[in-house]
Formats: C-alpha cells, sequence, structure tokens
C-alpha cells in the first residue's frame, strides 16, 4: 500500500516536471532541449553600478552600464537628479562634451554662488547608444547657511533612473513622455526600465554648516586680524621706502 502510494507520487512528480511548454514565474524562463531535459535561464536585466569618488567638497558621480543583446539597438539615457545641495559646473560639462565626446542634456546655466537654501535641484541627463557605458561627471556641494549650535547637514543623492528608445517600440502617450529631454520629446517613445540589476550603495555625504550663535565672535576676530595685516603692511612699506631713500642719497 505504501509502495503504491508512493509510486503513484513520483511518477506524478515526474509528469509535472517534464511537461513542455510551462514556464516558470518570476525573473526566470525554461526551455527544453532535445533529450526533453529543462533548463532554467535567468531573465537577463540592465547592469547599473553608481559610484561617488573623490575627496571633499568637489567629488565625481561614476557611472557603469551594461544592456543585456535584447534590447541591443536601443537608445539609452540616465536621468540623475540632483538636490538643491548639489551642483555642476557647465564649464565642466561642456569640456566634457567636446573632449570626450560625451552626449549631455543639462541646464544652460548653474548659480554656484548661491547657497543652498536660495538654490532649486535640477537634473542632467547622460545619454548612449552602446550596450557598454561608462561616463563620470563632475559635482560639487554647495554650503548651507548657518544655524545656532552649527552641525553637519547629510545629503543624499539617489540613484538615476534608465530610459530606454527601441527603434520597434509602440510610441507612449504624451502625459508620459520623458519631459525632462526637451530634445528627445517629440519621439515620445522613451520608457523607464523598471527592471535594473543595480549595484550600488546609498549615496550620501555630510556637509559641515556653521555655527551661527559664534558669527559675532568670528566677526570681530576677522576684523582683528585684517587690521593687524594692514599694520604690518604698511610698516613693511614705510621701512622699505625709507632703506630706498637712503641708498638713493
Amino acid at each position: 500500500m505504501r509502495f503504491n502510494l508512493f509510486f503513484s507520487t513520483f511518477t506524478l512528480s515526474l509528469l509535472v516536471k517534464f511537461t513542455t511548454g510551462d514556464e516558470l514565474e518570476g525573473p526566470y524562463k525554461t526551455t527544453t532541449n532535445e533529450k526533453n531535459q529543462i533548463t532554467t535561464i535567468k531573465h537577463s536585466r540592465p547592469k547599473l553600478s553608481v559610484e561617488l569618488q573623490k575627496e571633499g567638497f568637489h567629488k565625481t558621480l561614476v557611472y557603469s552600464l551594461s544592456s543585456p543583446s535584447s534590447i541591443e539597438g536601443c537608445g539609452f539615457t540616465l536621468e540623475q537628479k540632483l538636490p538643491a545641495a548639489v551642483y555642476v559646473d557647465t564649464d565642466e560639462l561642456l569640456d566634457l562634451v567636446s573632449r570626450r565626446g560625451y552626449n549631455l542634456t543639462y541646464p544652460h546655466f548653474v548659480d554656484i554662488e548661491k547657497s543652498t537654501e536660495k538654490s532649486s535641484g535640477f537634473t542632467v541627463l547622460l545619454h548612449s547608444e552602446s550596450q557598454v557605458y561608462q561616463a563620470s561627471i563632475p559635482i560639487h556641494f554647495r554650503y548651507h547657511s548657518a544655524v545656532d549650535g552649527g552641525g553637519f547637514v547629510e545629503v543624499e543623492i539617489k540613484p538615476p533612473a534608465l530610459y530606454v528608445n527601441c527603434p520597434n517600440a509602440e510610441p507612449i502617450g504624451e502625459e508620459k513622455c520623458f519631459k525632462e529631454a526637451e530634445a528627445l520629446i517629440h519621439k515620445c517613445n522613451w520608457i523607464q526600465e523598471e527592471d535594473i540589476d543595480f549595484d550600488g550603495k546609498l549615496i550620501a555625504v555630510r556637509i559641515p554648516r556653521g555655527d551661527k550663535s559664534i558669527s559675532s565672535l568670528v566677526t570681530s576676530i576677522t576684523i582683528v586680524i585684517s587690521w593687524v595685516g594692514c599694520v604690518v603692511i604698511l610698516v613693511s612699506i614705510s621701512r622699505k621706502t625709507k632703506n630706498m631713500n637712503k641708498k638713493s642719497k
């Protein structure tokens, strides 16, 4: 009795396992070879990594994108949104375009002198038609207005979004278009790729801010040092002038 029950269960499991045409749910698919054996293959996804390099207030965002062959011939755009505490120097980006051949879309003017509180975030777009794409853009951090007690502010840079533009793709509705890409909006067939193999950590940088409670002390010390420096310069000029007059006589 037990043997019959075991044999029936085993036979039923074999029939389910070797039935052709069945696919596994999730990011996997099944194929059947000539020997009627099922092979499970993981669905390929675009691989994206982002790193923040260099020290201090002047850093570099490094991107690495590897796209599967299944979407070969498509265009790719990385949409990097930067918070108000971060800015890019448009002259540096223009140099990357002319010297390295980067295809970028970015604001025509960025006020690098404004504080974080008086600035707003913006978007930089990196375009490519290559299956393997690597790029780096320099970024800079703005200063924050002083507050009582000083301290640090944590600035977070979120990972970029990936948009794909394939020639055979059906255009999507205008309300869903890639609105930030003004030069590309007339095509209206950029679709965001949600399924990405992202390799990267949360990018967060601690930015120091001044202590407003000691501003009077700092101002006083700065004025005193400035006056002392002016006196030293005047005395030095006076001595040199006297020495020159003595030599001329």
